[in-house]
């Protein structure tokens, strides 16, 4: 089994072409990607965070697990139903952005929430810049 995928045809999106079919993240880009998707939070716009993921996201967290008994969540569908009953048990959900890593076609966001809380979260985007594999890793 390889663990290398093969090229795969790109077209203008948030992750650039390299060796291999992967691509690193330009800067700016993920500043700008990490704005929205902060901003689509805060405004509570389920359609709008949606937006940035695959029809077959696989999302990972622990709150998943703790919500609806399993702690991945397959499909855009699915995470919508989760998103929107954590929506109502959060109606006070605020997030601040404090960093975020760069990585081949990945990002990682380090935000606290209204709590204080910080999160962890770290994408991995498909060719056409959509968010394919999520998992939040969260500290009290």
């Amino acid at each position: 089994m390889s663990l290398r995928s093969p090229p795969v045809a790109r077209t203008e999106s948030l992750v650039h072409p390299s060796a291999g079919g992967r691509g690193i993240i330009k800067q700016s880009e993920a500043e700008a990607f990490a704005a929205t998707w902060i901003a689509d939070w805060n405004r509570r716009d389920l359609d709008a965070i949606l937006g940035h993921y695959t029809e077959d996201i696989r999302f990972h967290s622990p709150f998943a697990r703790a919500l609806i008994g399993d702690g991945l969540v397959v499909g855009r569908a699915a995470l919508r139903a989760y998103w929107t009953e954590g929506l109502k048990r959060r109606p006070a959900l605020r997030l601040e952005l404090i960093d975020l890593f760069i990585g081949d076609s990945a990002l990682a966001l380090h935000f606290r929430d209204e709590t204080g809380r910080r999160t962890v979260e770290t994408m991995i985007f498909d060719a056409q810049g959509k968010v394919m594999l999520s998992t939040g890793c969260y500290r009290s």
